[in-house]
């Protein structure tokens, strides 16, 4: 019994060991990501495509409160 935890133990510290070495490597391969990247995923509302008709409803709407507010 005693020898089946010692084993399980060397297992798991084991496979504590490469977890820590495949997080190490994976942190490596990442590309660092620019600044300007950051902000362009934060300032975009839907897809790619979808960019003109969000800005021209924008655009619709700063009109609309012009006009009722002005």
């Amino acid at each position: 019994m005693i020898l089946d935890n010692e084993n399980l133990e060397g297992a798991l510290r084991e496979n504590l060991d490469l977890r820590r070495r495949l997080m190490s490597e994976v942190a490596k391969a990442e590309e660092p990501v620019m600044l300007g990247q950051k902000i362009q995923k934060w300032w975009r509302f839907g897809r790619a495509e979808d960019q003109p008709l969000i800005f021209a409803l924008l655009l619709v709407v700063i009109a609309v409160a012009f006009y009722f507010f002005l």
